[in-house]
Formats: C-alpha cells, sequence, structure tokens
C-alpha cells in the first residue's frame, strides 16, 4: 500500500476528511470511498473505554452529554458491560470530594460512529469540568474474537519488549514499576512468558492479578485485553492515538514476535511515521 494512503487511513481524522485527502493524493471519490470501507472492514475490532477522573459536576455533565445525543447513567460500581455509557464511584482516585472520584466507562465501541460518541463524552466531561491527577488512569479493553494462544503469548512478549520505551511517552506516574495499578511486565522474565502454551498459563504466571501494565485476567473473565498503562485524560485525541497503538500492536503481534527491546520511539516497527512523531513529541512533553 503507498505510504500516503496508509498515512491517511491510520490517521484519527473522520472518514469525510480521510476521503478528501484520498481524493487529493490522486484518487477519484468512488476510489477513496471503497479503500476507505474496506480498510474499517479489516482493522476495526471491539473496544471498550474507561476513563478516571474526578470534579466532574454530574448533573451538568448528563445534561451536556444529552445535548451532544449521548446516554449517560450513573450506577453502583459493577463490572458489566452495558448498551450505554455508565458511571461509577472510583475509591482508588484521590483529590475529588466525596462521591466525586469518577470512573466513565464505554459500552463495547464497534464503529466509527462509536468512537465519535466517545469524543462527544469527552468533551461533556471536560465542560462538566472533569480534572486528572496521578492517581488516575486510562484502561482500554480490546476485543479478543479470533486470537489463537501464540498470537495471544506474542501480545505479551512484545509488551515487554516495547515497555522501556512506552514509558518514554506516559507519565512518569505509570512508568517502571511505580504504580500498584499498572505493574511492570518486567517483574515477570521474559523466557517464562515465552515458555507459556496458552492464557491459563499467561494469567498463572502473573498470579492472577490483574494489575499490570496489560492485564493477563481479562481474557479469562472478559475475552478482551486490557491496556493499563496509560494515564488518566479526558482529551479525545490522546485516547484516539493510544486506541490505535494497542490495536496496531495486537496486529502486528498476530505474525511477529519480538526478540530484544524497543529502544527509541523512531524504531517501533508497526505505527506510521506521523504517529512516530506524536509520541516523539508526547515523550518531550512529559520528560
Amino acid at each position: 500500500m503507498n505510504e500516503r494512503i496508509k498515512n491517511v487511513l491510520t490517521s484519527t481524522d473522520t472518514n469525510q476528511n480521510k476521503r478528501k485527502s484520498l481524493v487529493e493524493i490522486g484518487l477519484t471519490a468512488r476510489e477513496a470511498s471503497r479503500i476507505i470501507n474496506d480498510y474499517d472492514k479489516s482493522r476495526f475490532v471491539t473496544a471498550g473505554v474507561e476513563i478516571e477522573c474526578f470534579n466532574v459536576k454530574k448533573e451538568q455533565f448528563i445534561q451536556i452529554a444529552s445535548k451532544k445525543g449521548v446516554a449517560v447513567v450513573f450506577e453502583n460500581y459493577n463490572h458489566k458491560s452495558k448498551n450505554h455509557f455508565k458511571v461509577v464511584s472510583d475509591s482508588s482516585i484521590s483529590g475529588g470530594a466525596d462521591g466525586n472520584c469518577l470512573e466513565v466507562v464505554t459500552p463495547v465501541l464497534k464503529s466509527e460512529r462509536d468512537l465519535n460518541k466517545l469524543q462527544k463524552v469527552c468533551d461533556a466531561l471536560n465542560e462538566a469540568g472533569a480534572k486528572v491527577n496521578k492517581t488516575c488512569g486510562l484502561h482500554v479493553h480490546i476485543g479478543l474474537q479470533n486470537v489463537d494462544d501464540v498470537h495471544y503469548k506474542n501480545v505479551f512478549v512484545n509488551y515487554y519488549y516495547l515497555e522501556g520505551v512506552i514509558d518514554k511517552f506516559m507519565s512518569k506516574s505509570r512508568r517502571a514499576n511505580d504504580n500498584i495499578y499498572c505493574k511492570s511486565l518486567k517483574t515477570i522474565s521474559v523466557e517464562s512468558i515465552k515458555a507459556t502454551a496458552d492464557r491459563a498459563e499467561i494469567s498463572n504466571l502473573f498470579r492472577s492479578d490483574r494489575y499490570f501494565k496489560l492485564n493477563p485476567v481479562s481474557y479469562l473473565r472478559h475475552n478482551t485485553l486490557e491496556f493499563r498503562q496509560h494515564q488518566g485524560t479526558t482529551d479525545p485525541d490522546k485516547i484516539a492515538m493510544w486506541l490505535r497503538f494497542v490495536i496496531l500492536l495486537i496486529e502486528f503481534s498476530k505474525l511477529t514476535q519480538l526478540t530484544e527491546p524497543v529502544t527509541e520511539i523512531s524504531a517501533i516497527p508497526f505505527i506510521t511515521e506521523s504517529d512516530k512523531q506524536y509520541f516523539i513529541n508526547r515523550a518531550a512533553t512529559l520528560a
């Protein structure tokens, strides 16, 4: 695939703007639409996002989200997947008044339309005063409908070898082994991970503890891979970039297992040059 076309398709832009960009490259409108549709069908996986934050004015948040066409429901704490955006209290967060430390959980995201709803919810959170601090995290679940044990293991091995470079574009509170809610995979021998035969063995290797940067338990419970390392954010662009990063990592891991650490963002093998520059800029900001 032409590199310019690939960069357009993998951007966070809307399909309408992608279509315009492809036409500017030289494709016809019909060709651009076909390529975008084929790409969307081939790459979109189910996803779920959990946003931890505080200082949200609850009634204002509900009203703003409703005006944007998105239903938000406050519920008692639960792990059930819902068809709406649910909001539950989160005792792991500090900094807000009692009852004001929240986790916003998306329904299963299946399409670009669902991602647009996520952006609207982020906008509503920000308009309602949401804040984040170092006790907040962003957790991303990716559905694994067609992933065999080798592919699954490759994701863990590859994250192990990428962890150091990923740390560069994460906040200091989410790096190395400094956070009890997203511990380092490097507390486990990579050779031990490589020696596992299936998902259950990986879970056992990590002592069935979900609080790692890559959760080894979520597949057995939810049929997902949960990425827990990202710091808290209500910025829809940051969320979209991290979503794309982990999806591309999973796609890359289908056929490839890294054999040594990746030490520079520019050497990450599965993201585009524009994505590399984005994460280089993020690393400079967070240095």
